[in-house]
């Protein structure tokens, strides 16, 4: 019998494809199924190829090929036949106006809360990390994740599981070689079509350059006014040269774009370079800023998370903001 796999689907940002992607690892280490990544969709694919293998280096990945023919059952069965499809058409295919409620988002991914599906294909699809729902999965070899936090098990799987793709590994050693050269402050900012608390992230950086005034500051964001508005206060800032979209389009939604793919490299070397900078200054609402501080070596006490209430642990805001989506879908619908 064919070895059963586990297929991740795509869906939405770096950030949010990160959190997935690592909750398909440990699944797939789990259930003992082949992972398999689909990143095929447009939101970084120029021309409907893998863009999986552009970004990153996965050895326990394997390459996403025509399943073999004897791969007949699926779960959830809405892929059958269906799996050259992205996360966006089967949603709007399947639950029609509910695309915006969190409801109909299981309706094409497993429960991960599960591990005995004994279909030939799972479909994992999530925009955020799974890791909660699995903790009734670890005993046998697994127990030892029992005593570890949410982000201890993804920062592990960060570090152990996946990597930068070679390319894109060299362009952030030039730019730390080029521009690195002291303390650097790093801040990321969402200003498109979500905004991060721009104004404390501010307060933190007058805070920060007033201790450290040599520090060099670098700013990875969606929004070139952000750039101007931060040089206004402190000076020159480091970025990484990119094409800004249009204001209230997210840069990975933004059709415009040449190429996607690049896109998506120019995002993981900005996620990369923030997260080797001496100092963060990020809201964690953000997927993208959430995996740069899993990411980096930086002390504790460097990290300055300007989210409200960030004493609230991620898995308690997470479900509060699902209760928040569903509540409001139910009223304006």
């Amino acid at each position: 019998m064919p070895t059963p796999v586990l297929i991740v689907k795509g869906a939405e940002g770096i950030g949010n494809r990160i959190l997935a992607l690592l909750s398909g690892i440990l699944y797939s280490r789990i259930s003992g199924r082949t992972l398999l990544v689909d990143w095929r969709d447009p939101t970084f694919s120029d021309d409907g190829k893998n863009a999986f293998s552009s970004l990153f280096d996965c050895p326990e990945a394997a390459p996403i090929t025509k399943l073999s023919e004897a791969l007949t059952t699926f779960v959830p069965p809405v892929w059958q036949g269906r799996l050259e499809k992205h996360h966006r058409e089967m949603i709007r295919i399947h639950f029609s106006d509910r695309f915006r409620d969190p409801r109909s988002w299981s309706g094409i991914g497993i429960d991960p809360s599960r591990s005995n599906y004994q279909e030939d294909v799972a479909v994992f699809f999530s925009f955020f990390d799974r890791i909660q729902e699995m903790r009734g999965l670890f005993h046998g070899e697994f127990a030892f994740l029992r005593q570890m936090t949410n982000d201890e098990i993804l920062r592990d799987l960060l570090r152990e599981a996946i990597a930068p793709a070679q390319a894109v590994r060299e362009r952030v050693a030039a730019f730390q070689k080029d521009h690195f050269t002291g303390p650097v402050i790093g801040i990321h900012v969402r200003r498109t079509d979500k905004h991060s608390r721009l104004g404390p992230t501010l307060k933190s950086l007058d805070r920060l350059r007033a201790k450290s005034p040599h520090a060099s500051v670098f700013v990875a964001t969606d929004n070139r006014d952000v750039i101007e508005l931060i040089e206004s206060r402190h000076g020159p800032v480091l970025t990484t040269p990119k094409r800004y979209s249009a204001p209230g389009v997210a840069i990975h939604k933004d059709t415009s774009r040449p190429s996607r793919v690049a896109t998506g490299i120019e995002a993981l070397i900005d996620l990369y370079l923030l997260a080797g900078c001496d100092y963060l200054i990020h809201d964690e609402h953000s997927s993208f800023a959430r995996v740069a501080r899993l990411i980096t070596n930086a002390p504790r006490d460097r990290i300055h998370n300007v989210q409200r209430a960030p004493w609230l642990p991620y898995p308690w805001r997470h479900k509060l903001w699902i209760s928040y989506r569903r509540f409001r879908y139910g009223l304006f619908r």
